[in-house]
């Protein structure tokens, strides 16, 4: 099975990422929101 082409969105620009570098951006920003939204 032929593996997705994932893409980052940065500064307006796509930006071809790997698997691994993709699943840490968005787990950053999900840790991120969770504790914003434990210190409301």
């Amino acid at each position: 099975m032929q593996e997705k082409e994932l893409f980052l969105y940065i500064d307006g620009q796509s930006v071809s990422v790997s698997r691994e570098v993709y699943r840490e951006y968005y787990r950053a920003g999900d840790k991120e929101r969770y504790f914003m939204g434990k210190l409301k």
